[in-house]
């Protein structure tokens, strides 16, 4: 239910991917097709995994979708779910549903 005058929340997005151009792509679908996300893009799932420690008990500030490539140098995503998968039973709730996309 939208209360005029109110926005529904802007939905959050992480984007884990070593192609810059990859980055520019996402963002321009989602700008074309008006999709409301704050997207925010790293080459560094170590950074995420960092984010995620460090926010757990904001839940203002954690993203609603994690999309990660799985094959990408140094921590790749095989080392970024191995990570999330150790942390998985220390997460508040609110943490745990966060939806993993995960690609190659």
């Amino acid at each position: 239910m939208i209360v005029k005058g109110l926005l529904p929340p802007m939905k959050k997005f992480i984007f884990i991917d070593d192609s810059p151009s990859d980055h520019f792509i996402l963002k321009r679908i989602l700008s074309k097709y008006q999709l409301e996300y704050d997207v925010m893009c790293t080459v560094n799932g170590a950074d995420v995994i960092n984010f995620l420690e460090m926010s757990k008990q904001d839940v203002a500030s954690l993203p609603d979708i994690i999309l990660v490539n799985l094959y990408m140098p140094d921590f790749d995503g095989w080392g970024f779910l191995d990570s999330v998968q150790s942390l998985y039973p220390y997460l508040p709730k609110t943490i745990k549903d966060i939806h993993f996309i995960i690609f190659h």
